[in-house]
């Protein structure tokens, strides 16, 4: 599977004409991706209504650390709630607790409010958070919480991500009588938490600046979970990200023998704005100075010139082309069809992307997707627009147990993280 990131609906169509088989929407890609609006969720649903490939959204309420306050958090699940009704297949989130721990109560929150039949994605807060539990206090609470629950077995109450982790974390213990470093316990821990908590997929650089230096871990991870060893649950589909192109993937997916790969910036080109309310003001010599062809909204770009502002990043559909070629020439070379990685992919999930998939054919093998590129798709009429509400969806009656703030300074993980 090769997933394209888009921030626009330009970028959108250019994605899937150079044969993406998934797509992540988002927007301010500049910090790294932020929640998207409503209006680009939908109109990317209506897009592919008629096709396999599904549409992934981020959920991050803002720039910086994954560790949100209360609103914060309320605001991620509403976002959630929207996507949900608008028919998008997945959610694409990471949460933190103030120490850097994955916070796997309020992720538990989150599967619920999404339900069983979308696809929860765990991103690239796995890169920067501290592996394994809070530590001994976090432990013997969750251990209590554990024996809390066996209590009351047998009277119906939802999934206890608590008290799997906590079995989790036991067991994890006894395994290094075998000899296992601390890291590895660690991270298996951390692993095991997201599949208890029921992710489907988890988006990684193997916790390096890129996914290429990253390959070890990665490929570490991928064979956890598919080893013996691993948890008997649905097992997570590990997901190569940051710094993915046609000029590495091929290494990325050969060393760590992932099957599914995420592009972003790699993939981007940069679209320069051609209005002649903007480009023609220079002609015309209107304002003041030799800078004043273009309107300082108060903004520089990456040279300090204001020209930059109306400029921005898109998907190039060749370079998508290209990449998604070298992808399955690679997992060709491994004894891996593109086609059936994606159909593993949707058997594990038990998932069906959208309700209209019948009515076109999966995204094939490498002589697909060279004809794809050179295929011009119609448009597609804009959908109705859902009548307007005056209110924000419910949410459901839903009290996390103990409230985050951002990640302190002291932490080390206070920097803000390129998700892309």
């Amino acid at each position: 599977m090769v997933e394209i990131c888009v921030s626009d609906i330009e970028s959108l169509h250019e994605a899937v004409r150079g044969g993406a088989n998934s797509i992540e929407v988002c927007s301010n890609r500049i910090e790294g991706g932020t929640t998207p609006s409503l209006g680009l969720i939908e109109e990317c649903v209506s897009y592919l209504q008629s096709t396999d490939i599904p549409v992934h959204v981020l959920i991050r309420p803002r720039a910086g650390d994954f560790s949100y306050t209360e609103k914060e958090f309320e605001c991620c699940l509403r976002d959630i709630l929207a996507a949900k009704a608008a028919r998008a297949d997945g959610i694409v989130i990471g949460l933190l607790k103030k120490s850097g721990h994955v916070d796997a109560e309020r992720m538990a929150i989150v599967r619920q409010v999404m339900g069983s039949d979308m696809i929860l994605t765990f991103h690239r807060a796995f890169d920067v958070c501290r592996l394994g539990s809070e530590g001994a206090e976090g432990e013997e609470d969750a251990h209590s919480k554990a024996g809390k629950g066996k209590e009351d077995k047998g009277k119906g109450e939802e999934h206890d991500a608590t008290k799997e982790v906590a079995a989790i974390t036991t067991t994890l213990k006894n395994a290094t009588q075998d000899g296992m470093r601390e890291e590895a316990l660690l991270m298996r821990q951390t692993i095991d938490m997201l599949v208890c908590i029921k992710c489907n997929r988890l988006l990684t650089s193997g916790r390096a600046a890129s996914a290429l230096r990253g390959v070890s871990v990665i490929k570490n991870v991928a064979d956890y979970l598919e080893s013996s060893s691993a948890t008997a649950l649905p097992s997570l589909v590990v997901v190569a990200a940051a710094g993915v192109g046609a000029g590495n993937v091929a290494s990325i997916i050969e060393q760590s023998g992932v099957r599914a790969v995420h592009a972003g910036s790699s993939i981007c080109t940069r679209k320069v704005c051609s209005s002649t309310i903007i480009a023609g003001r220079s002609a015309a010599g209107e304002g003041e100075g030799a800078e004043a062809g273009v309107v300082n909204m108060g903004l520089t770009g990456g040279d300090g010139s204001a020209s930059d502002v109306y400029a921005w990043d898109i998907v190039d559909r060749a370079a998508v082309g290209v990449l998604v070629h070298a992808a399955g020439k690679a997992w060709q070379l491994a004894g891996i069809e593109l086609e059936e990685k994606i159909g593993d992919e949707d058997e594990q999930h038990g998932q069906q992307h959208h309700q209209h998939q019948e009515s076109k054919e999966t995204l094939g093998d490498d002589g697909d997707i060279i004809e794809e590129l050179n295929v011009d798709f119609p448009p597609t009429p804009p959908p109705t627009p859902p009548p307007l509400s005056t209110s924000p969806p419910p949410l459901p009656q839903i009290s996390p147990s103990n409230s985050s703030s951002s990640i302190s300074a002291s932490s080390g993980l206070g920097g803000s993280f390129v998700l892309l």
